[in-house]
């Protein structure tokens, strides 16, 4: 009998089972990697839709906007965004008086909603804080027309009072800046609200 001793190296059976493996493992690795950046993204696009629409809701109070309602012809007084935790879509509002002796609306019925930010289906509202204190929801509202902006943290519609310049102000007021807090997919994306200015920015994921 021939003394055989196996030389050392791999077969091409072997070579191409650990091939097999690296390449499985890769597409685990690749498609998890590509599903947590599309999570991020949604999200950021999410919260630049929102900061977006309450930067064009203190626009649309500057401009005054005026509308048809009840077979008249009305000022927007002020305009106001809605947000609250949970799965919830902003809804924004232009608040009018059809009464000339109280030109500042003080009843529901003087909110007129023009239309809501689609934001349920991509990201929920995690979270709303004012001074480190978590509130449930929160009115946005920036008045004619000087786009004054006063947060109201509130679970019905504020009551507004006479202001110089012929506008009105929303009565009581968040007296802190605002972060709002969005999530998706185990992400968090904050929004920062500018108590001053009522101006907007994102932070980072």
């Amino acid at each position: 009998m021939s003394d055989y001793k196996k030389q050392g190296g791999y077969t091409i059976i072997e070579l191409l089972v650990v091939i097999s493996i690296f390449a499985v493992l890769s597409a685990v690795i690749g498609s998890t990697f590509l599903a947590s950046r599309r999570n991020e993204y949604v999200l950021e696009q999410a919260a630049q839709e929102l900061a977006a629409e309450i930067r064009l809701v203190q626009s649309e109070a500057m401009a005054v906007k005026r509308f048809q309602k009840g077979g008249s012809t009305v000022t927007a007084k002020a305009v106001a965004m809605t947000i609250k935790t949970g799965s919830y879509d902003p809804e924004i509002y232009w608040i009018n008086s059809t009464d000339p002796s109280n030109p500042c609306p003080t009843m529901t019925s003087n909110f007129t909603k023009v239309r809501s930010l689609a934001l349920s289906n991509r990201a929920n509202i995690q979270n709303i804080k004012s001074a480190g204190l978590s509130i449930p929801q929160i009115y946005m509202v920036y008045t004619s027309p000087f786009g004054k902006y006063t947060g109201i943290e509130s679970a019905t519609e504020p009551s507004f009072m006479d202001d110089i310049n012929n506008s009105c102000k929303p009565t009581g007021s968040i007296s802190k800046n605002v972060k709002i807090t969005l999530e998706s997919a185990g992400k968090e994306l904050d929004i920062f609200l500018d108590n001053d200015t009522g101006s907007v920015s994102v932070g980072g994921i």
